[in-house]
């Protein structure tokens, strides 16, 4: 039986916990045009697992997200929305390539062992709408 290589697009929300829409726009303080969206609710829930969660290295979390937002605001480059997974492990959170570099090397059931719960924030784009959707994953049905 030959090994599943995992990809991003193997991972789908089962429901969706937290949602913010939004617009592109002029930006509030920099008059600049940007996607226009609060997503405190997002991070804060995210800030409160990597709490809770992580032992050490809590603020992994903020070195994928500074890397999304960096993504959003390429010059040059329209930003078409994205997948993005958080494993939350007792020694970090890990962003999705490494979480999907784990799963291919290791399995399913390694997996598990580490990272306590996996997250999954989706982002749209339609027309000059964003709207972006967190969820937990079950790592019980990708091995399935």
């Amino acid at each position: 039986m030959m090994k599943k290589n995992y990809t991003l697009e193997d991972f789908t929300l089962e429901s969706v916990m937290k949602e913010e829409t939004g617009e592109w726009g002029n930006g509030i303080f920099s008059g600049e045009k940007c996607w226009n969206i609060n997503y405190s609710g997002i991070l804060t829930f995210l800030i409160q697992k990597a709490g809770t969660i992580c032992k050490n290295y809590a603020s992994d979390l903020f070195i994928s997200w500074s890397s999304l937002e960096n993504e959003m605001k390429k010059e040059g480059k329209e930003y078409a929305g994205g997948k993005y997974l958080f494993g939350f492990r007792e020694s970090g959170v890990d962003h999705d390539d490494y979480v999907i570099s784990r799963l291919n090397n290791y399995g399913v059931d390694e997996l598990k062992k580490d990272v306590k719960e996996l997250y999954m924030l989706e982002i749209s784009i339609k027309k000059n709408k964003i709207k972006m959707q967190l969820g937990k994953i079950d790592m019980d049905s990708l091995g399935k």
